[in-house]
């Protein structure tokens, strides 16, 4: 008995002390502190494109006492349309990207806590970023753009027939037509064509959803003609020539870059008319003791005039005044006005004196005097050539960063068998700071490969033996299919081509252009392959213009590469190559590097010698 009371006594001591414990730990789990919250953990996500999902995975290691009740969405404080749905831990959260602009967007997820016992805060929340790209760049094409590409003009080029002689040379290109579709990264269609003369609003093409790549190409078919009339100025024999051009172009678009594809009628237009330029007039005086022993150089915009006062000869410029920034990034730098003038030296140009004008830099209406204490001798600049391969240009840049000028007649260059060397003179008006002596590496690699790489030197008389070849083309031919890559030795941003040439002979003077063509820019970091050009709907395009292709043989794949920094930076370079199918095929000449450094210098500077009136005098 004694035990049994015993016992029993114990037994009620434990049940009060139990009691106490458990109203104990009731007091303190009043309130879900921070620290037992739920914690969110969330699906990685590329971009959104169409019905986006995420997963939010939640974990609770007191779920008993505190649980996600519901969950919302919202950007930039605007509630979003969302489906949500539960499986044990795992939530599932789906809406319609399109409530987004494309772009970049910040998202905050809310979720709401629910819990018998106090909670310390009613909702955790989670912030990011994501992408959304459901459309492609805007592509536009302004109401008569195509018809503005039908045009015509006459220039002047030095005769291919009279040596020394000029001939007149009339260019029309006409019946211009342009149809255009998108197409994936493979070339399958995504739309019908569109005619660009009638499709002139604006097209925001939607992505379907279920491509999920970020690569597009906007295809052209285009078609036009070319006529030539040329005249030669010495006899007045005229030759005629007509091309019939029809091109396929893929060209590349990124769904992901806000950069509109907008062609307007102005955007291959010339620069301007003397009426429509402003102009700066500059005076280059010279006294008659140096007019008498030196040949002259001197460049304009718009006309030059010449009188004599008090033993002076005064040459009156007129000058463009937005020559210094209009074409920092063109493939065809600006040329400097200048005003060059050098005693006679033909025994040895290292006896010679002289002086250069950078007319540029002379403020509208001064003027400038060159006398007998102006001449100096000239700095010398010698290039070995180790090869018939290599070439080398010596230039002047001047300015830099918002303007750059080429400034090439200021070298008089005396060619040998092994080595060229360039003589040229100081600036009168500019200071050491103002200019750079630059080379232009030109190197012809296999049969046909082309480079040209700009290097600055620091003193004339460094010299660099950096030239560009085959390797450095990232390109490969499988037999079936080609292919050019991003090049692997440059931070530069490229702009690539790949051109597949189709063969017809000519008949006459009368030629066939047939291309398809695969371009992309800078802005798309992305390797171009040959593909498929065919679809439904180019055998019926423009009458029929197009089925021709399928009947003729490639003749060959042309590949370049152009640096899209400064023409005149350094590190600048372009360079392309010739593929031929047929291994008989040979492009027509010139074939020394000499020639074919020549030949497009001669084009470079005759271009702006079109674009600047000048004038070379010999006494």
């Amino acid at each position: 008995m004694f035990f049994n009371k015993k016992l029993l006594k114990y037994a009620a001591l434990s049940a009060v002390l139990l009691s106490s414990c458990n109203n104990k730990v009731e007091d303190e789990l009043q309130t879900i502190t921070s620290d037992m919250l739920p914690t969110l953990t969330l699906s990685e996500m590329d971009f959104l494109r169409g019905e986006a999902s995420f997963e939010m995975e939640v974990s609770n290691e007191y779920a008993d006492l505190v649980s996600v009740a519901d969950v919302k969405v919202t950007s930039n404080g605007a509630d979003l349309d969302i489906e949500v749905s539960q499986e044990s831990d795992k939530w599932q959260i789906s809406f319609d990207s399109k409530q987004l602009t494309d772009g970049i967007h910040p998202i905050k997820l809310s979720a709401s806590l629910s819990s018998d016992l106090t909670l310390s805060q009613s909702e955790i929340t989670q912030d990011f970023d994501v992408e959304v790209d459901n459309y492609l760049p805007t592509i536009f094409y302004e109401a008569g753009y195509i018809e503005s590409l039908n045009s015509n003009r006459t220039v002047t080029y030095f005769s291919n027939i009279h040596n020394g002689e000029m001939r007149e040379v009339e260019q029309t290109y006409s019946n211009y037509q342009l149809n255009f579709m998108i197409v994936d990264e493979t070339g399958t269609p995504l739309t019908s064509y569109n005619d660009a003369k009638t499709s002139n609003d604006s097209i925001f093409f939607l992505i379907p959803a279920e491509i999920r790549g970020r690569n597009f190409y906007v295809k052209e078919a285009y078609s036009y003609e070319f006529d030539e009339v040329s005249t030669e100025l010495f006899d007045n024999s005229v030759t005629t020539y007509k091309r019939y051009d029809r091109n396929i172009v893929f060209n590349s678009i990124t769904s992901n870059l806000d950069e509109p594809l907008i062609h307007t009628k102005d955007e291959d237009s010339s620069s301007g008319t003397d009426e429509d330029v402003i102009t700066k007039q500059v005076v280059v005086g010279v006294s008659e003791e140096v007019e008498a022993i030196t040949n002259y150089h001197y460049s304009y915009y718009n006309n030059s005039e010449t009188e004599t006062i008090d033993g002076v000869v005064y040459y009156t410029l007129h000058l463009k005044e937005s020559n210094k920034t209009e074409s920092l990034y063109s493939n065809y730098p600006n040329s400097a006005y200048f005003y060059s003038v050098y005693t006679y030296a033909q025994d040895d140009p290292s006896e010679a004196k002289g002086v250069n004008i950078a007319t540029d830099f002379i403020n509208d209406g001064d003027t400038i005097l060159i006398t007998m204490d102006d001449l100096v001798s000239p700095k010398t600049y010698s290039v070995h050539y180790k090869d018939n391969n290599t070439y080398t240009r010596l230039n002047t840049m001047i300015g830099d960063g918002e303007y750059q000028l080429m400034y090439n007649n200021a070298f008089q260059r005396e060619e040998g068998e092994e080595e060229d060397i360039y003589y040229t003179f100081d600036f009168k008006n500019l200071n050491s700071d103002d200019f750079k002596y630059i080379e232009e590496k030109v190197n012809r690699f296999g049969d046909h490969g082309f480079s040209i790489v700009v290097h600055h030197l620091d003193d004339i008389n460094d010299k660099s033996n950096s030239y560009l070849n085959a390797d450095n083309l990232n390109y490969s031919d499988n037999g079936t299919t080609a292919s050019l890559g991003v090049p692997s030795f440059t931070d530069v941003s490229v702009d690539m081509t790949m051109i597949q040439t189709y063969s017809k002979e000519s008949e006459g003077t009368t030629s066939y252009d047939y291309d398809v063509i695969f371009k992309t820019n800078s802005n798309t970091n992305r390797t171009l392959s040959i593909l498929d050009y065919s679809d439904e709907e180019l055998s019926d395009l423009q009458g029929g213009l197009f089925n021709e292709f399928s009947s003729l043989p490639v003749e060959y794949n042309y590949v370049s590469y152009v640096a899209q920094n400064g023409r005149l930076d350094d590190g600048h370079f372009w360079m392309t190559d010739y593929y031929y199918k047929n291994s008989n095929a040979r492009l027509r000449g010139p074939y020394s590097i000499r020639e074919m450094a020549k030949q497009f210098f001669y084009e470079e500077d005759l271009k702006q010698a079109l674009r600047q009136g000048y004038k070379i005098n010999k006494n």
